[in-house]
């Protein structure tokens, strides 16, 4: 029988606008609830902050590695997805201008999943933390045998919850931006942990996770490479002295992310060549440009937001980190979108 692949995100079971719709709802009570102390951010961003100090705020995240837990089940190799639970974490924090002062993880299982696992997962945490510079304050283990399955051997779900801190100055919200501001975008490594609902069942398509594949690695070691923490990045632009405008972590909805920093246009003119793991996703499932930019990161993990004046200090202090490419710049004319010419691709 010839195996059915799907083209959108939509078409391998998770409609965007269905998860749209539910999150509309629970957003009411969310708001509701802002009353009950001092708020920084509207309902919708990475994170959000309440006042406990003058001039202190304490911000909160929480996120999950998603579906490529599935992945470190076939491939037996549990010691990464433990970054990639701290990464989807403190790298929404920074989005808002909070440094990351500690995390704590919940992992839930099918059964008990034996010391080597634990260990694996324990190993991955630790790395994740030492990268943000922030100590494990505690957790939750949960065994739920009629709630979860897994594909081989005993199947998890592993969440966690970041708490940073920020002084009111160091607020970020989008609200200083401007036309004519320069857009800086920092290399991914690879997908990260969003888009594999879609890339898993791309790939398995036509490959199995032993396969080695253009990169010269099984397209298990691909899928599975963590997700970069920006912490460093977030910090060395605060040591030199950048006014960091807007901060944006390319995570589930691709690019769409961007507009959560205001109601601008956008243009990104000067992307780097597209990695190829996303290359053969997009071949083998014929995917649109577009479904791919709102799917997946594209090879750009961060975007930076900063005036053009400190353009120089921002590249020479993220420069020693990662690749840092200028992609574009806030446009004139257009509202709540982003341009990504080259591809002829459009978001609202």
């Amino acid at each position: 029988s010839v195996q059915y692949v799907p083209r959108t995100y939509a078409e391998a079971g998770i409609d965007e606008g269905e998860v749209a719709d539910g999150l509309s709802v629970l957003a009411r009570y969310v708001k509701e609830s802002f009353t009950f102390g001092e708020v920084s951010h509207d309902f919708g961003q990475y994170a959000n902050m309440v006042k406990i100090g003058d001039d202190l705020f304490i911000a909160l995240a929480t996120d999950g590695v998603g579906s490529k837990v599935l992945i470190a089940e076939e491939m037996r190799k549990f010691n990464t997805i433990g970054i990639d639970c701290v990464a989807m974490n403190v790298n929404d924090l920074i989005c808002v201008g909070a440094t990351p002062v500690g995390f704590v993880d919940y992992l839930a299982s099918e059964k008990p999943l034996g010391k080597s696992v634990i260990g694996q997962i324990g190993e991955g945490l630790l790395e994740g933390c030492r990268q943000s510079e922030i100590p494990i304050l505690g957790g939750e283990t949960a065994i739920l045998p009629d709630m979860i399955r897994g594909v081989k051997g005993p199947g998890l779900d592993l969440a966690g919850t970041a708490v940073g801190v920020s002084r009111e100055r160091e607020v970020i919200d989008g609200s200083t931006i401007a036309e004519g501001d320069a857009i800086i975008g920092i290399e991914s490594n690879g997908i990260h942990s969003n888009g594999f609902t879609l890339a898993r069942r791309v790939l398995r398509s036509e490959y199995s996770y032993q396969d080695t594949i253009e990169s010269g690695v099984t397209l298990g070691e691909e899928l599975l490479r963590p997700t970069r923490i920006y912490v460093p990045h977030f910090k060395a632009l605060r040591d030199a002295g950048v006014a960091i405008k807007g901060l944006s972590h390319i995570t589930g909805s691709g690019f769409r992310k961007v507009l959560r920093l205001g109601e601008f246009q956008f243009d990104i003119a000067a992307l780097p060549d597209t990695p190829p793991i996303f290359s053969l996703i997009q071949s083998i499932g014929d995917i649109s440009w577009s479904e791919m930019f709102t799917t997946f990161n594209m090879g750009i993990g961060l975007v930076v937001v900063v005036a053009p004046d400190d353009l120089p200090a921002a590249k020479s202090a993220l420069e020693n980190l990662d690749q840092v490419y200028v992609i574009g710049h806030i446009a004139t004319g257009g509202r709540g979108m982003v341009r990504i010419p080259e591809y002829e691709v459009t978001i609202k």
